[in-house]
């Protein structure tokens, strides 16, 4: 059951009414029940998947937590590890024909870290069965996160608030809710079969066209999946649980390291925390050729959990490479603006300008199937450059109006990253609020792309 789809716009309000009408005591239970059967939709064998992980790490966490002997601790954890990696691989490589369990990724990572930090004493396990088992299968979270942590989402689990009558919640729920539903169905869906219909005749189409669309491509990954997480956060407000904000405006980050700490913040973190961190101190003694080491294999096995293709583990290589010079040269390029006295202004809107380009060629990795095409409109990309054409001289099949719409909700973007627009919105008289959600419904339901499942699913499901 995908966040746009008429089910989930039935399934949600109705699961919202029922768990406000039931007392405390039994709406983690409720959470659960309708989490599982929001997971069945997707696949008949992905529920006994969810419910596999979760035994195995609640029995493995309290059996760390238990054992005396350090050797042995570690031998839980990492067979605790090793058997989410089996049921990881299992449905993402291995059988994903026969078991496409959806969002395997997010909640087996969710119970790896759950693993490593009971092993570190930062979190003690969850004895209550039923508290861990909604932790993995919160069902606004489930299919593609964020990815949380035990220690922010289970106290607001066992905490749960009767938000019924707290209105501001509620509203900030929706608001938020089809601020993400705008972002996937009009702008990532109405980019999606042009894209396509492009890559399907690469040698055919002109440098110009593919320029273009290597930043529309940025465009659709961006609201697609920060839509869907706008969508996450929204729909489990409504049940009073803050989820972990998964964008900050990466589009705007003056560096490649700034660029990881605001793009799939979670995924970032986890990667930081379990991957980065242990390598890093093993490289210790090593001083900058640790760090980059650490750094190169953290990006290509983050480009490896993004599939197992020469495209994604060439994109991890790349982003490492990339954050490894932002890392060696980013302090050296400051005390250089410095001492020429260059205006702050003028070198941000410089990082901004080079970090956002040098992602959107990263997205040719994702874009694409084979590093030939990536190869070949790299070239005409590059060819298209050094020949200075005229934008207005080629035609890539989206509108003048739509192209509009997107520069506008960019310069929405880049307004709410300095100023809370929400908050002044919130403060205009009722007639003016709801003629904007009219507005913003009405132009979903009128120029929403509701085509092929191909264009509509999610792009990060298929991670």
């Amino acid at each position: 059951m995908s966040f746009n789809s008429l089910q989930y716009l039935v399934f949600l309000p109705l699961t919202v009414l029922i768990f406000h009408r039931l007392s405390n005591k039994y709406k983690p239970y409720f959470l659960l029940i309708v989490s599982y059967l929001f997971y069945l939709c997707t696949h008949i064998l992905s529920p006994f998947i969810l419910l596999f992980t979760t035994i195995g790490g609640y029995f493995f966490a309290i059996k760390i937590s238990e054992t005396i002997s350090e050797k042995d601790k570690k031998s839980l954890l990492f067979t605790g590890i090793l058997l989410n990696i089996i049921i990881l691989l299992s449905c993402r490589e291995i059988f994903k024909s026969l078991i496409p369990a959806i969002g395997v990724s997010f909640f087996t990572f969710q119970n790896i870290s759950y693993l490593i930090d009971c092993y570190l004493g930062i979190i003690q396990p969850e004895r209550n069965f039923l508290y861990y088992a909604l932790y993995l299968s919160f069902f606004p979270k489930l299919i593609q996160g964020p990815i949380e942590r035990a220690s922010n989402l289970i106290p607001q689990l066992k905490h749960m608030k009767n938000t019924i009558c707290e209105y501001e919640t509620l509203r900030g729920g929706v608001q938020l809710f089809f601020w993400g539903m705008f972002k996937k169905i009009f702008i990532a869906d109405n980019i999606a079969p042009v894209i396509t219909s492009i890559l399907n005749d690469i040698n055919g189409t002109s440098g110009p066209v593919l320029l273009i669309i290597t930043y529309l491509y940025a465009i659709q990954i961006y609201c697609d999946f920060s839509g869907y997480t706008d969508m996450s956060l929204g729909s489990a407000r409504l049940f009073g649980i803050n989820l972990t904000n998964n964008f900050n405006y990466p589009y705007f980050s003056p560096s490649t390291q700034d660029f990881w700490r605001r793009w799939h913040i979670t995924l970032s973190g986890w990667i930081l925390d379990y991957i980065f961190k242990p390598l890093s101190m093993k490289g210790r003694n090593y001083g900058n050729y640790g760090v980059i080491t650490a750094l190169i294999i953290t990006f290509v096995i983050c480009g490896i959990w993004h599939g197992l293709t020469l495209n994604y583990i060439c994109w991890g290589l790349y982003h490492g490479i990339l954050i490894s010079l932002s890392f060696l040269t980013y302090k050296k390029w400051e005390k250089f603006c410095k001492k020429y006295k260059i205006n702050q202004g003028i070198i941000y809107i410089i990082n901004v300008f080079i970090t956002f380009n040098l992602v959107c060629f990263s997205w040719l990795f994702f874009m694409t199937k084979t590093l030939s095409d990536v190869w070949l409109i790299l070239s005409k990309n590059i060819t298209t450059l050094l020949n200075f054409l005229a934008i207005h001289s080629f035609d890539t099949g989206i509108s003048t109006c739509f192209i509009i719409v997107i520069a506008i909700f960019f310069f929405i973007e880049v307004l709410q990253a300095k100023f809370n627009i929400k908050a002044y919105f919130e403060r205009q008289n009722v007639f003016i609020r709801w003629a904007g959600y009219y507005i913003m419904i009405m132009v979903i339901i009128l120029w929403g792309n509701y085509g092929s499942k191909e264009t509509l699913e999610f792009m990060y499901f298929r991670f």
